[in-house]
């Protein structure tokens, strides 16, 4: 489809495909191929060059493809590019597109899911790239100068392959997103990589006032002696590079006690700029390094973020680094289900720090607190979709204006993880409280 403009590709199916099924792009002239629909579509590559199945190029100087929506296509990659690829490729950037409820599963190896490249003010929500045991070579998600744009509420599901759950490559400029919500599980990768990598490279590059808040990454088994696994990772990997005031906030790490994993990782390898980054109340869960930063970073702040069942939770050079208010806590546990009884007696009592609710049959069921230990502090996460997750005291105990044994004012909702924090050996408050829905 080549200077079309507000048209529709709906329902079909493409098979065998070795090179794109669907293209978009501008003519030369210029004609733009703007609001265009691409939605139902059932797309089978079996490799070649150029064989990304979506594929929306502006392509031609002065011309653009803004408005382009692809949405809810299915799309099946035996080997070959991208699953959708949208960039500007000698064209205007697009702007304004939106990608949004595909599912993209792979057969064999494959560069991944989604890639934007010299792209702004656009939307990727909703979508769901499986590696189906094949290896993508470059991300679930790929961001190559790509800014003012969010990328939300999406899963990858992870490979051995060497590659990241979302990649953030700061040629052209990366700047002001917002990744928020998106789900990266079963990582472990070869390349030394991470869930989410924000990794400036090739030329004069940079990744700044972007905000990463509300993921999850969940890490397989390691199995690549040497290499380093990490959950977050900052890369400064040219003289060039800008990385700075970065926002990194309430996400989650959880490793499976590997010894090659870290949770969050700052490392300028070339001389270039890694400045005024913040990490600010992620959790990091089960590693063997919570953090790893070296010399070359300067003023990264670390600040209230916790610890469960990590080795060490500072590791590297500590030059130029600003470490505040961080705690080490106990045990997490996941696959809780919350009692039926909707009382303080049948609640299910909580045993670790960070506590993943997953089973929550009705509203006002709920959970039951440990007893409580002046500056223990309890995380409980309503990992479900219904509402109402009820949060009662120990026995003897209470919950912050509530009477002894009372169950608490505030009930956990859907994808809201609330911090619970004892005073005393009797009274818990409510501490903090944070949104994971996209």
């Amino acid at each position: 489809m080549v200077g079309s403009s507000n048209s529709i590709i709906r329902g079909n199916r493409i098979t065998a495909n070795v090179k794109s099924a669907i293209f978009v792009q501008g003519l030369s002239g210029p004609t733009n191929g703007r609001n265009n629909l691409i939605e139902g579509n059932f797309l089978f590559q079996t490799g070649g060059s150029d064989s990304d199945a979506i594929q929306g190029h502006s392509n031609d100087s002065g011309t653009d493809i803004n408005g382009l929506r692809i949405i809810n296509n299915y799309i099946e990659m035996g080997s070959g590019d991208f699953g959708i690829e949208v960039g500007a490729f000698g064209g205007n950037a697009p702007t304004d597109v939106i990608i949004e409820d595909n599912l993209i599963k792979g057969t064999a190896a494959w560069f991944g899911g989604i890639s934007l490249d010299d792209v702004s003010r656009s939307q990727i929500t909703g979508n769901v790239v499986d590696s189906n045991g094949s290896d993508f070579s470059i991300g679930g998600i790929e961001l190559v100068g790509v800014s003012a744009s969010t990328i939300s509420g999406n899963v990858v599901i992870g490979t051995a392959g060497g590659a990241s759950g979302i990649l953030m490559d700061g040629n052209g400029g990366t700047d002001d997103n917002t990744i928020a919500n998106n789900v990266i599980d079963g990582f472990a990768n070869t390349a030394s990589k991470g869930g989410i990598s924000l990794e400036a490279s090739g030329g004069a590059t940079t990744i700044k006032r972007n905000v990463i808040t509300g993921n999850v990454v969940r890490f397989i088994a390691a199995t690549n002696a040497g290499v380093s696994y990490r959950g977050i990772q900052i890369f400064g990997n040219t003289a060039t590079s800008d990385v700075t005031d970065n926002d990194i906030n309430h996400n989650i790490i959880l490793g499976n006690g590997d010894t090659a994993i870290e949770g969050l990782t700052v490392v300028n390898n070339s001389g270039g700029t890694v400045d005024r980054n913040i990490f600010q109340s992620n959790t990091i869960i089960d590693v063997a390094n919570g953090v790893f930063r070296d010399a070359n970073q300067t003023n990264t702040t670390f600040l209230d973020n916790r610890f469960q069942g990590v080795t060490t939770e500072f590791a590297g050079t500590k030059v130029a680094t600003e470490i505040r208010r961080n705690i080490t806590v106990g045990s997490a546990a996941d696959t809780i289900t919350s009692g039926t009884t909707q009382t303080q007696v049948g609640a299910t009592a909580l045993t670790a720090s960070f506590n993943d609710v997953d089973t929550h049959g009705n509203t006002d069921d709920g959970v039951k607190l440990p007893t409580a230990v002046a500056g223990a502090e309890v995380q409980i996460w309503n990992d479900t979709a219904t509402a109402n997750l009820r949060v009662w005291p120990a026995t003897g105990d209470a919950i912050e204006a509530a009477s002894v044994d009372a169950v608490g004012v505030v009930k956990v909702e859907p994808d809201i993880v609330v911090t619970y924090r004892a005073v005393d050996a009797k009274t818990w408050y409510i501490t903090d409280s944070y949104d994971r829905s996209p």
